[in-house]
């Protein structure tokens, strides 16, 4: 069998957030974490236990901590703004709670946008693909406003999708949605996952997190032992 090679590697990650009172906040605390290719792993934690703050250093949106991070083997922590971009673009995908989507513009536009700075010959092509991938062909040209909230996190995935990225970070995905939606949308996270696309899963609730192949629980910052 061939082994899975680390996609994220977390090693002593901290986090502090000063105040302009010099007062600190310990955000991260020695965090610790390896995910391999084609992992779906969930974060748990309460509101405060540092999940954003994780998410946001995972995503490259924040490189102002302490520790190492290696994506897909490369020591972020010296690359340049232009080459975090660069790697945020190809290699990573983002799903959010609130959908952003632009609300008087179709499906197939709102799904086309991370080409905007990085267009292909094949964009309308790929942006097809991932609509069908997510069960919305029907409604290529609908405005994304006509739709309803789970129909809306299925162009999200689509767009997230479009870049072909290794890599899904989701944030409450289902935060939004009714019970049998968000279960909906986790049933589709899972074929995405099977497929080979590794997910990293934000969530509060319990049900959410159990469909995640490994789960971790984040409190005052630090891991504390989850069910795999």
């Amino acid at each position: 069998m061939k082994r899975r090679q680390p996609v994220i590697e977390l090693k002593n990650i901290e986090k502090t957030y000063r105040t302009s009172a010099e007062i600190e906040t310990k955000a991260l605390r020695g965090i610790n974490l390896t995910i391999n290719e084609g992992d779906f792993v969930a974060i748990m934690g309460a509101s405060g236990s540092g999940k954003s703050s994780l998410m946001s250093i995972i995503g490259l949106l924040d490189r102002h901590f302490e520790g190492e991070y290696r994506l897909n083997g490369e020591d972020i922590t010296s690359l340049s703004d232009n080459r975090l971009s660069e790697l945020r673009s190809d290699s990573i995908g983002f799903i959010f709670q609130q959908f952003n989507l632009l609300k008087r513009t179709s499906v197939l536009e709102n799904v086309l946008l991370p080409t905007t700075y990085k267009s292909r010959a094949d964009d309308e092509r790929r942006a097809l693909k991932a609509i069908k991938q997510v069960g919305l062909e029907r409604y290529i040209n609908n405005h994304t406003n006509q739709l309803s909230g789970g129909q809306m996190q299925r162009v999200a995935i689509a767009r997230a999708l479009m870049m072909n990225p290794s890599i899904l970070l989701a944030d409450e995905p289902t935060g939004n949605l009714d019970h049998k939606t968000a279960h909906e949308i986790m049933d589709l996270f899972t074929s995405i996952n099977e497929q080979g696309t590794t997910i990293v899963l934000i969530t509060h609730e319990d049900d959410i997190a159990d469909v995640a192949k490994q789960k971790y629980l984040l409190f005052d910052g630090e891991f504390r032992k989850g069910k795999e």
